[in-house]
């Protein structure tokens, strides 16, 4: 073998090791992007909670509190089964 062959042998070889990592840093991008997404569509979600305490002037009543925070309103809530 004569040097060009070994320089080109090496070079490929460098080529399919970057290969692989340049291909897991695509991966790990992917999922990174595929988090963000699933954070944004979750920061824009209402919620809904409800709550029992009991009632500030008169101790023996119970009060259920329902409360609709985020950023949006939440329309069509039913209860889970």
């Amino acid at each position: 073998m004569d040097a060009s062959a070994i320089v080109a042998a090496i070079a490929a070889a460098i080529t399919l090791a970057a290969l692989y990592f340049t291909r897991r840093q695509v991966k790990t991008a992917e999922e990174q992007t595929a988090i963000q997404r699933g954070m944004y569509k979750d920061a824009a979600q209402p919620y809904v909670w409800a709550d029992i305490r009991p009632h500030a002037q008169h101790a023996s009543f119970m009060m259920l509190i329902l409360k609709n925070e985020g950023p949006t309103v939440a329309t069509d809530v039913s209860p889970e089964d």
